[in-house]
């Protein structure tokens, strides 16, 4: 038994009626859409529960659309743009490398997960491959500054760490991918979650456990906070 709201309860929070996406199936998994109207604004809601997924989009009446997708993929791809700069004005050797766009949408499908328009931007457009750089993982005491270092991962380092290896290979149903590896060789890699109408949160995952602790709410903020 699903413990989501009913689908009355959500329409007298949006204050419209839903459009179900397949009538004949129920809305729990097939997913309903809710559409708010303010002067030349309309407000698009999508949900479905069963697979915990949403989308807002904002229409305007002069035909703009500003998927929410859109915003959080220039924020991800601004970051990462200054985080590879950073990494360039330290270290003037480093070149970085991109994935073939072919190459990603084929991760797709070996995944056979949908991937956010933003990890198609970031990897194909992006020198972000073979970075390293270090993060604020725990506190600063007088013996250890508390911060840990990792490198981003190839594409084919994205497959292999979420089908071949642990602690990857246990959790594609919680639609986590790999990000980066530890450059201190711990095995205990970096993962981002996917399945938020937010920016995907960023997690450490334990091998030994497989274990999960965020390390930053937003992608976005990660890159921002790095250091080379």
């Amino acid at each position: 038994m699903n413990s989501s709201p009913e689908l009355y309860e959500f329409e007298y929070l949006f204050e419209c009626d839903a459009k179900l996406v397949e009538p004949d199936i129920p809305w729990f998994y097939s997913g309903a859409t809710f559409s708010i109207r303010r002067d030349e604004l309309e407000i698009e809601f999508s949900l479905v529960p069963e697979i915990s997924n949403g989308e807002i989009k904002l229409l305007h009446n002069n035909g703009f659309q500003n998927d929410l997708e859109d915003i959080m993929s220039n924020q991800i791809i601004h970051e990462a743009i200054n985080l590879v700069q950073r990494i360039k004005d330290t270290y003037p050797a480093f070149q970085g490398r991109t994935a073939k766009k072919e190459d990603i949408l084929q991760l797709q499908d070996q995944l056979k997960l949908k991937l956010p328009t933003w990890f198609l931007e970031l990897y194909s457009s992006i020198p972000i491959i073979d970075a390293e750089f270090s993060f604020q993982e725990d506190e600063a005491d007088e013996d250890y500054d508390g911060r840990s270092s990792v490198m981003i991962g190839d594409i084919q380092s994205v497959l292999d760490e979420g089908t071949r290896f642990a602690p990857g290979m246990f959790l594609q149903k919680e639609e986590f991918i790999y990000f980066a590896t530890c450059s201190h060789g711990s095995g205990d890699p970096i993962f981002l979650k996917l399945n938020s109408i937010d920016e995907p949160a960023v997690y450490r995952v334990y091998h030994d456990d497989i274990s999960k602790v965020k390390v930053s709410e937003k992608l976005s903020e990660f890159l921002k906070n790095a250091t080379p």
